[in-house]
């Protein structure tokens, strides 16, 4: 799913950079999407440590 999500973020760039408020759109997008994509990915992972691979106690 990683390499699924930056692939889509470097397309999503490319797409975006043809004009100057695009590439600011995607700088401000990026930055708020990148923080919170990185919480969600920290969460499943304390659940899976904390609960086992397969989500149960």
């Amino acid at each position: 799913m990683v390499v699924a999500v930056h692939l889509l973020f470097g397309i999503a760039g490319l797409a975006m950079a043809r004009t100057v408020s695009g590439a600011g759109a995607f700088l401000i997008g990026g930055g708020v999407a990148e923080p919170v994509l990185s919480l969600f990915d920290w969460t499943k992972d304390l659940v899976r440590t904390t609960l086992g691979e397969d989500g149960r106690s």
